[in-house]
């Protein structure tokens, strides 16, 4: 998740508590940390908490932020996955002295498996249910059974309820600048859908694009609107990664305008075999420089040498 002016935001340490097959040996500490796209050999620095809260139950997975437009104040909305219950998690942001204090949580009967979450406002937003089973066994066979029960949930206060449902593993989540559309992935489907807002905060397909891999997180760039995105080439690998570490990632870009439903344009940006990158989580774009997430363990930095346009990729992958 990066901001307009270079400085992203990153969650580490997720822990999927008794999860069956995936596991995470990688991982000992949970944090959310800060880069900045403009000194990006000063490496990452971790966010510090208020005192209050209780680092000992962080286990974050996704995250957002939203500027308040009137005042400027920015919030990280973090999913957190409590030991015995899944919150969504709400934070005052200092980036001067990179620090967190807690604001509020959310709470829900049906704020549970979430996966990614979106603000569209200091107390609205739209979240990913990735599996509608909550035994650790039923969203096991969930998955593999290719069942296509994920949904997506609309928070606005203590006003919850679900505008989406039939997802194969609904996972990221990203609503557009003017909080008129909002983007899903589909992770076992392999697709990226698009959806208009309406009035009641349902949600009206537009267009389904099949990407031909697993697709995880979503970042919007803020200047193009162009559609970043980690995705897993070969996703049984996660469940071996003890015996076969080796897990290719992949960034994708995707050229769209929800507005005009125009012919998305498609493009492998970044490709890897697990040699560098275990499983490509997440991608954010600034001004021809890359981040890229994974689901294991590295964070890597890259930039984009050579320059192109969409009118430079036309013919490369249409969906």
């Amino acid at each position: 998740m990066v901001r307009p002016d270079g400085l992203a935001v990153i969650s580490s340490g997720l822990k999927f508590p008794g999860s069956i097959g995936l596991q995470l040996p990688f991982v000992e500490t949970s944090g959310i940390y800060m880069f900045d796209f403009n000194k990006p050999w000063n490496n990452v620095t971790e966010f510090q908490f208020d005192p209050k809260y209780d680092q000992s139950v962080l286990r974050p997975h996704g995250i957002a932020l939203y500027e308040n437009p009137t005042n400027g104040k920015v919030s990280l909305f973090v999913v957190n996955h409590k030991p015995d219950h899944d919150a969504i998690e709400v934070f005052d942001v200092d980036f001067v002295n990179v620090r967190l204090v807690f604001k509020k949580a959310f709470i829900h009967p049906l704020i549970y498996n979430i996966n990614d979450i979106s603000p569209t406002g200091e107390n609205s937003f739209y979240a990913t249910i990735d599996r509608y089973s909550t035994t650790e066994r039923g969203k096991y066979w969930e998955m593999f059974g290719f069942l296509s029960w994920g949904r997506v949930i609309h928070v606005d206060g203590n006003d919850v309820k679900v505008v989406l449902n039939g997802l194969n593993y609904a996972n990221g989540v990203a609503v557009t600048k003017d909080n008129r559309y909002v983007y899903v992935t589909e992770f076992v489907g392999k697709s990226l859908n698009a959806y208009e807002i309406q009035d009641d905060k349902s949600l009206r397909e537009i267009r389904k694009m099949n990407l031909m891999t697993h697709v995880d997180v979503i970042n919007i760039d803020h200047e193009t609107g162009d559609v970043w995105i980690g995705a897993q080439p070969l996703l049984h690998r996660a469940f071996t990664v003890e015996k076969a570490p080796l897990g290719a990632s992949q960034v994708i870009r995707v050229v769209y305008d929800p507005k005009t439903n125009s012919e998305p344009i498609v493009n492998e940006v970044f490709s890897d075999n697990g040699m560098i990158l275990l499983f490509s989580s997440s991608a954010a774009h600034w001004k021809g420089k890359l981040l890229i997430g994974s689901v294991f363990e590295r964070l890597v930095y890259c930039e984009i040498v050579t320059p192109y346009t969409a009118a430079d990729i036309k013919d490369v992958w249409t969906v």
